[in-house]
């Protein structure tokens, strides 16, 4: 998923033909696309089930996402500070 943002730098700078990158491009995300959407089948046809498994963590993944923004916000702090 980072590469596809980033590869039409190269195919530009190389002189690659339009229709050979939308080729390559179309042929790159279909995989991604088939593997997401059966994971969408799948996890929608059992959503209930999968919910009821993270719901007992639902604090710790919300407190983990807290401290994850207080830490980068208090390193970005920081480093402004100590400019």
């Amino acid at each position: 998923p980072v590469v596809r943002t980033f590869i039409s730098l190269p195919a530009g700078i190389s002189r690659m033909s339009f229709l050979r990158f939308i080729a390559y491009t179309a042929a790159g995300a279909l995989p991604w696309t088939i593997l997401f959407v059966y994971a969408g089948v799948k996890l929608g046809d059992n959503w209930d089930y999968i919910r009821s498994l993270f719901e007992k963590f639902d604090v710790f993944i919300i407190l983990g996402l807290i401290a994850i923004v207080v830490f980068w916000f208090g390193k970005r702090l920081r480093e402004n500070f100590n400019r």
